[in-house]
Parts: C-alpha cells; structure tokens; sequence
C-alpha cells in the first residue's frame, strides 16, 4: 500500500515541475515579497486541490474534459488579466487588494488554468481510482504523496528566487519581474488559441 505514497509523490513532481501559471506567480511573489510569501502561493493551490478531489471522487468533475474550449477561453482570459496586474503591480504599490494576497493569487492562478482541471479529470482521476482501491487509506496517502511534491518543488523555488532577488540590482529584478508577468500573459494566449483549436 504504501507505493501509493511514492506514486503520489512522483505524479504530483511531474505536474509541478513544468512552467506554469503557478510557478510565475510564485516567482513573481518570492521576488517582490520573500520566501514566505512566495511559498504561501502553492497553499492557495493546495486548497484548489482539497476542494477538487471530493468532487472527483463524487465523479462531477470528469464531465469537465468535454469543455476544453469553454475552459480555455474563460481560464486563459483570466490569465491574461491577471498577468497584466501584476505587470502594474510591479510599477506601483498596490495595497490592501486581495490581488496582493499571494494565496488568493495561487487560487486564482490554478482555477483559470484550464490544463489543471482537465489534468484531474483525466490522469487525476485514473490515479484516485487506483488510490481508491485501499480505501481512505490510499487516497490519503496519494493526496500526501501529491502535496509533498507539490510543497517541497515550491518551497524551493521560492527561496531559490528570494535569494537571488536578494542580490540583483533593482534595474534587473524589475526586468526580471516583468519577464514573469508576461509569461502569465503568454500562457493565457497559449491556453486560448490551444483550447480553440487555432495550434
């Protein structure tokens, strides 16, 4: 039973170590901001997830791999909005705005991203059907093997990034923060044209 954990290790590692929304949303939060706060991005993906699976489990979700094209476009709409605050966000201080709440940008950032639902509802799925097998126990013990994953990647990039932002001229971190923020424009173009079809 307890290759379950492993398993939910290693898929969870595969899904959090390519580029993503997430992953610049973090950076972009561990520069400005420092470790912690970078690191509490991936808390509001945790709480996607703990929100995500029961509805799996209930079997609402997988209905959602026929809506690619209605995800792409509401999800990489909203990508494209959000990186374009985080570009102004690097220019002026933003205060008091549930935007600057870096787990509300980790929420954000997974909900809109419409590849993570169809993740779930494709390979997330398979995997919890085998977890399933064992009962609570399984699943359990495949949602702690994900999150590990998911926490310990994440926690590394964002001392990684807090540290280098630490020693770069203020002229580069800006550079490097408007980098970041384009990209989640990038990937709100990219999920669009993808889910629509166009590439």
């Amino acid at each position: 039973m307890i290759e379950i954990l492993f398993y939910g290790l290693f898929m969870g590692y595969t899904g959090a170590i390519p580029p993503g929304p997430v992953l610049a949303s973090t950076l972009h939060f561990s520069m400005r901001k420092g470790f912690l706060s970078g690191f509490r991005v991936v808390l509001g993906h945790l709480v996607i997830e703990a929100l995500l699976i029961p509805l799996l489990l209930a079997g609402i979700i997988s209905a959602l791999q026929h809506h690619e094209a209605f995800l792409g476009l509401i999800g990489g709409g909203t990508l494209i909005i959000f990186g374009a605050l985080l570009i102004r966000s690097g220019r002026e201080e933003i205060r008091d705005s549930s935007f600057e709440s870096p787990i509300f940008a980790g929420v954000l950032t997974s909900s809109s991203n419409p590849y993570f639902w169809i993740w779930w509802a494709t390979v997330g799925l398979a995997m919890l059907g085998e977890a399933v097998k064992y009962a609570y126990v399984g699943i359990a013990l495949f949602i702690t093997g994900h999150w590990i994953a998911d926490l310990s990647w994440y926690a590394f990039v964002s001392f990684t990034a807090s540290k280098t932002s630490g020693v770069m001229s203020e002229r580069k971190r800006t550079l490097l923060l408007k980098i970041v923020s384009t990209s989640m424009i990038l990937f709100g173009i990219y999920f669009i044209l993808r889910s629509q079809h166009i590439l």
